[in-house]
């Protein structure tokens, strides 16, 4: 009784924390060690009912969304390693002479993927795969580096750059130019079968 009093008369003068609800952690713990102050000034109120799975169900959601995030942006690693390292294997592939370089498959696909990209940014469209990972990610809340998981950022790190616009343009359609250029001078051969 003395403490729910000491609580009352702390809220009527003006502390801000409400009868009750101060001795709950938003974890249902009655100890305020883990909290910050803004969260024990404004607790989180405790709703009856079904809220309590919405709640759940909305936290899953955004987990959800910031785990499509991080496979896409996963997803564009592998594409921006593919494209190239793709072009490194061809010329060391070149220098050592070896015949993977020839698998038209192999080029074809490269080829594809780096005129995707020459393309874009020629026509001065941004990358599907970043817009679509920056959705997801506000979807899920997540606003600032902190909040992605550390595979997130860490292909986030290898991937992006803060550089001018212009710096990826003139990068992106030299290295298409290259690739084409790769194409012509050292073509696919289709392989003879018996």
């Amino acid at each position: 009784m003395k403490m729910r009093t000491r609580m009352n008369r702390a809220y009527r003068d003006g502390m801000g924390v409400p009868p009750l609800q101060a001795q709950y952690s938003r974890h249902g713990s009655p100890h305020h060690g883990c909290m910050s102050r803004e969260m024990r000034l404004f607790p989180v109120p405790r709703f009856p009912g079904n809220f309590a799975i919405l709640v759940k169900l909305s936290s899953a959601m955004n987990s959800g969304y910031a785990l499509l995030a991080d496979l896409i942006v996963i997803f564009h690693l592998f594409y921006v390693v593919f494209v190239v390292g793709g072009q490194l294997a061809i010329f060391v592939g070149l220098i050592l002479n070896r015949a993977f370089i020839r698998n038209p498959a192999f080029r074809i696909c490269h080829l594809v993927a780096v005129t995707i990209v020459a393309v874009e940014a020629s026509i001065g469209l941004f990358c599907p795969l970043t817009l679509w990972e920056y959705d997801l990610r506000q979807s899920a809340g997540q606003t600032v580096d902190r909040d992605i998981s550390f595979i997130g950022r860490l292909a986030r790190f290898v991937i992006f750059y803060d550089l001018p616009a212009w710096v990826f343009t003139v990068l992106y359609i030299s290295f298409g130019l290259l690739v084409i250029l790769t194409f012509v001078l050292v073509p696919p051969r289709l392989s003879k079968r018996k």
